[in-house]
């Protein structure tokens, strides 16, 4: 919800109807909306860099394609991730 409504637009009551908990339970679990927020963005910043670990680690222009298309299925532009592979000098 932060990322497709923004954090200002993004109510805690809003984030219970989605978790499917009462708005008290969100403050109970995480303390209130900035906890979540916070750890949400953690989550998705690890993930990142997992995913930016895995193609750095790419010993060819055809794994480091497949690690950035496991990164980012909805987002794929072939000819970035192809410069992206020639510019780390992969085979």
């Amino acid at each position: 919800m932060f990322w497709s409504s923004g954090y200002g637009a993004t109510t805690p009551q809003q984030l219970a109807d989605r978790l499917e908990i009462a708005k008290g339970s969100l403050y109970n679990a995480f303390g209130g909306k900035r906890q979540l927020y916070d750890l949400a963005l953690a989550r998705y910043l690890d993930m990142r860099a997992q995913s930016v670990g895995a193609m750095l680690e790419a010993q060819s222009a055809m794994e480091f394609v497949e690690q950035m298309t496991k990164a980012n299925p909805t987002r794929l532009n072939t000819s970035t991730l192809l410069y992206g592979a020639a510019a780390l000098g992969l085979p």
